[in-house]
């Protein structure tokens, strides 16, 4: 392989590699070739997506010229790219700050692993715009892609029964057993739909790991394809009724396609239970951990008399906890979106769970595990015990059409054990409620170690005792981040998205009644 191109973004150097490849034609991009690179991670798909604009004077990607050859700069052999247009034009982009020069971050580039800084990513692309242009010369096509493995997903046909799978490999007499019987545990169940795939099982070093949590015995999702189902149609269905254990409250995974360990390695997938991810973000003062990798700072210019700072999140004296850097840490704008009031009255309802027990012929009712009280036991157990803040309860405040049972969503379950109908009611509830609940977002200086599934602390630098400082500082989960790289402007910036449940104190409680103007 050709040793990747030197770019620098921001005053940093990067390797960056830009690579298409169609099977024949394999063309590197240097950094006169393409512009606004943009990479969207997101938590609600493992898949990363994103588009590029790649300069195209005179078609020169498809057309050799003596024009083109000197205006990107490459080899004539190499200036050739035919596309396929099957979705299997193949763009690679691996990206990584250069060890011996990581500028304005102060930490031991000994701690620059693959698997934190380098963004990397086998991708097809799905869709080719040309864009207007005005003269030949200044033409341009922008292509958009995604993850490779999402794409042969959506295509693959699949032929999977839990009872042919995993632990029932093998089982004699299978046909004469009951669902229960040729069940699995949701977690096992989704775990060996990718580790038994030829194509898919490169991604699946983690299950059986710690990093994966298999489910409990007890609640076995009995599934076999429906007629057409494509490889992705199974995954999405197990993975909606994929419950945690027991141990966990029988809460919601989250499914992550984790980077690799090297550049060069397949990704892995992991599944995890929320927890897991709260565990590791810190609640003591002066000891974030592992998943609190970076700490922001909001900049203000106040005269108010200086007064000593409350601490709402933790902080470490050092940047190998996390990760402090000037202006990589400074935020000067920012949107502060809270919980949408009508997604509170449809969504933080109580459930009402409806099945029908074909057995004995009867419908069934279920609401004590999916009334709306269990979202605040979702913060007692899984929020508050993980993250720094003074108060007992969540911040939300029940409406009398909650507490007296008026204000219920019902929904419909086919699955036929109480447990699993978690999923179907209070476990959408409470995805709702971490998901949808307070949110911030803003720009900054980029770099390549932000990805969904983590944490960042958030401090202000200035006066921050009153109650909106309470509200508005502490630990984020990071649910979205965009890398957007320009050429032409050499900057990298990202666009992080970032939700809490919790703030640090409640100065004034609101109580669970009607606001009353109008008697």
């Amino acid at each position: 392989m050709e040793s990747v191109n030197d770019y620098n973004f921001n005053g940093q150097d990067y390797d960056v590699v830009v690579r298409l490849f169609n099977g024949v034609n394999d063309v590197y991009l240097t950094n006169t070739a393409w512009d606004n690179l943009i990479l969207e991670e997101d938590i609600f798909n493992w898949s990363i997506k994103g588009s590029i604009a790649v300069n195209t004077p005179y078609d020169s990607l498809e057309r050799e010229s003596a024009e083109s050859i000197l205006s990107t700069g490459q080899q004539k052999e190499k200036l050739i790219y035919k596309f396929r247009n099957d979705c299997r034009d193949t763009l690679f982009i691996s990206i990584k700050p250069k060890q011996e020069d990581l500028k304005g971050i102060p930490i031991d580039p000994t701690e620059l692993s693959d698997k934190k800084w380098r963004i990397e990513i086998e991708a097809v692309i799905y869709s080719v715009e040309d864009l207007p242009h005005v003269n030949v010369t200044d033409k341009r096509k922008k292509l958009y892609f995604w993850e490779k493995t999402y794409q042969m997903m959506l295509e693959k046909d699949s032929e999977y029964s839990t009872g042919l799978a995993g632990s029932n490999q093998g089982k004699e007499s299978i046909d004469q057993l009951d669902n229960s019987d040729r069940g699995l545990p949701s977690g096992e169940s989704l775990g060996s739909l990718i580790k038994n795939d030829s194509d898919f099982s490169k991604h699946s070093l983690l299950v059986g790991t710690s990093e994966w949590d298999n489910g409990s015995d007890e609640m076995k999702i009995f599934y076999s394809s429906p007629v057409g189902a494509k490889f992705i149609d199974d995954l999405n269905y197990i993975l909606n009724y994929t419950i945690a254990t027991k141990q966990d409250n029988y809460q919601p995974c989250i499914l992550k396609f984790e980077r690799a360990e090297k550049s060069m390695q397949p990704k892995q997938f992991s599944l995890k239970p929320i927890k897991r991810y709260f565990d590791l973000a810190g609640n003591e003062l002066d000891a974030p951990k592992e998943y609190q990798i970076e700490h922001f700072f909001i900049k203000e210019n106040s005269d108010s008399a200086k007064t000593p700072r409350i601490s709402k999140t933790p902080l470490a004296s050092d940047s190998k906890s996390e990760i402090k850097a000037d202006e990589h840490s400074i935020i000067r704008g920012y949107q502060l979106v809270d919980l949408n009031g009508i997604d509170y009255s449809k969504n933080l309802a109580n459930y009402r769970v409806v099945s029908f027990n074909s057995t004995q012929g009867q419908f069934n009712e279920e609401s004590n595990r999916h009334n709306a009280n269990q979202y605040k036991e979702f913060f007692d157990t899984t929020i508050r015990p993980s993250v720094l803040t003074n108060n007992k309860t969540d911040r939300l405040v029940f409406t009398p059409y909650i507490e007296s049972g008026l204000n219920t969503k019902t929904i419909y379950s086919l699955r036929d054990t109480e447990l699993f109908r978690l999923a179907d009611g209070r476990n959408r509830m409470l995805k709702y409620y971490l998901f949808s609940n307070l949110a911030i977002s803003f720009s900054t200086r980029g770099m390549t170690i932000r990805q969904p599934g983590r944490f960042f602390g958030l401090s202000k630098l200035d006066l921050n005792d009153k109650e909106f400082d309470h509200k508005l500082e502490g630990q984020y989960f990071v649910t979205s981040v965009i890398h957007h790289f320009s050429n032409t402007k050499r900057v990298y910036h990202n666009q992080l998205i970032g939700v809490k449940t919790h703030t640090f104190q409640e100065m004034s409680e609101f109580k669970s009644s009607d606001v009353i103007l109008i008697s």
